[in-house]
């Protein structure tokens, strides 16, 4: 597909990294392998990655937040945060953040 667009506008140059990083991106979302997790970006990448595909969102860090009750959060004992936390490893991973809006809600008063 990337040789029909060049071929598309004959004075259009694509610098190597398009096809570089094209080529990382297609072979990673053809596997269903996350973005952010199977390699790792340069900057330049990233810009490049930005630019040609703007609702690309998953270079960016994904944080899961666990709403839990009051008295499992202040407690610490939440019983399913352990599984959750091992869904999110198996699922490409990222930052598990567990709160309690009824806790949050008892200091604003």
């Amino acid at each position: 597909a990337r040789e029909k667009d060049v071929k598309k506008n004959p004075t259009m140059k694509l610098p190597p990294m398009f096809f570089s990083v094209m080529d990382k991106v297609q072979t990673m979302l053809e596997n269903n392998q996350p973005l952010a997790k199977g390699s790792e970006w340069t900057a330049p990448e990233v810009e490049k990655i930005n630019e040609l595909i703007p609702g690309c969102i998953t270079l960016k860090p994904t944080v899961y937040l666990v709403n839990c009750s009051q008295k499992s959060f202040t407690v610490g004992g939440n019983k399913y945060i352990k599984s959750i936390k091992e869904w999110v490893d198996t699922h490409g991973g990222g930052l598990v953040i567990p709160f309690s809006i009824e806790f949050e809600e008892s200091l604003a008063v």
